[in-house]
């Protein structure tokens, strides 16, 4: 059985105004929304498209960021979103990290699954980068997918030799029955007129939400 895990008054807090804030947007627009919450200008993310929410949850050092970013899935899924089977992209800075971060929230009994556990009940895949590149349309599609990479996979000038990028014949499925609208914002394969069956266009095509852990080490034009 799940444990119980109670969030201390500040964490909740965070998490009340987040769901504030994302109702707004949904009304208001990004921007405007953000300067109700603050009283503070708003700035887009750069390269990201303008009007996507960005912003940033302060809490002490210490004071339990990924037990809050695993709640905040669920918040913004339901609120923003508006879906009951979200596909996230958890960007780490180490292998380290990486490790402990996926055995949490594949372990049932702990407080980073039990938080998504509340809004997704059984319906949760977490997968590593490898997993992801062999994943199929039913974890894609059937419920909260959790993907857990270094931001190293992702983030190189040239992509050629990293996997994501690359002719996964495992995701071929993901690509059938597309619509004009889906196939015009994917990557094509070299010298054919199809998409490439990468995992970086099967997060194109699901418009995943991103969580960047130590995301105050990643503010370089690449990353």
């Amino acid at each position: 059985m799940a444990s119980h895990f109670e969030l201390k008054q500040y964490q909740q807090a965070s998490l009340d105004a987040f769901e504030t804030y994302l109702g707004s947007v949904n009304q208001d627009g990004a921007n405007v929304a953000f300067y109700k919450s603050t009283n503070l200008p708003y700035r887009d993310a750069p390269i990201i498209k303008e009007g996507v929410p960005y912003i940033c949850l302060r809490i002490p050092t210490g004071g339990g960021k990924t037990i809050l970013a695993s709640h905040t899935i669920g918040v913004c899924s339901k609120t923003y979103m508006q879906s009951t089977s979200p596909m996230v992209l958890w960007l780490v800075p180490s292998t380290p990290i990486l490790e402990q971060t996926v055995k949490a929230l594949k372990n049932i009994d702990h407080p980073y699954r039990t938080a998504l556990g509340q809004y997704f009940g059984r319906n949760i895949s977490v997968l590593t980068k490898s997993e992801a590149l062999a994943m199929s349309r039913a974890d894609a599609e059937g419920g909260a997918c959790i993907i857990v990479s270094t931001i190293q996979s992702f983030r190189r000038d040239q992509t050629e030799g990293l996997k994501v990028y690359e002719d996964a014949g495992a995701l071929m499925d993901h690509f059938s029955g597309l619509s004009a609208d889906q196939e015009e914002r994917l990557n094509k394969a070299e010298g054919v007129d199809r998409p490439t069956a990468s995992l970086v266009n099967v997060l194109r095509l699901h418009r995943p939400m991103v969580i960047v852990d130590e995301a105050h080490n990643a503010r370089t034009p690449l990353s």
